[in-house]
């Protein structure tokens, strides 16, 4: 079995739209490079931003590591600077990748679905649509 590639996730690249959260959440994922695949977040509510998010899944070792780092509209960090949410890679498939609280799933060439483990136990499902 080959080792957990970037270039298995391609299908994760592009725009992503949902109505999430009471609001809309974008994501972008851009193609990988330099070992690493770059992604933000945005949550709209209200017209107004709630949070962001920026996100990396990198090659490390023979695995990949999802960090993501939170932000506020003012740009200020959840996190401590030096820390970020990490999340080791559990399974590779065609068109599914899940990390410890993170899952991605490929629906058709124009809709994921990601899923959330939340700290309180619950599960926040997002249906991305391309856009």
């Amino acid at each position: 079995m080959p080792e957990p590639g970037l270039d298995q996730l391609m299908w994760l690249v592009g725009n992503w739209h949902s109505h999430a959260l009471e609001g809309i959440a974008e994501e972008h994922w851009q193609a990988p490079s330099g070992g690493s695949m770059l992604g933000s977040f945005k949550l709209i509510i209200d017209g107004r931003v709630k949070f962001y998010e920026l996100m990396t899944i990198s090659e490390e070792g023979d695995t990949l590591i999802l960090r993501i780092k939170h932000l506020n509209p003012d740009f200020s960090t959840w996190e401590a600077k030096e820390d970020c949410v990490s999340s080791i890679l559990k399974q590779l498939d065609p068109g599914s990748i899940c990390f410890e609280h993170f899952q991605y799933t490929k629906i058709d060439e124009d809709k994921i679905v990601a899923r959330v483990d939340t700290s309180s136990g619950d599960q926040l499902t997002f249906d991305y649509r391309r856009f």
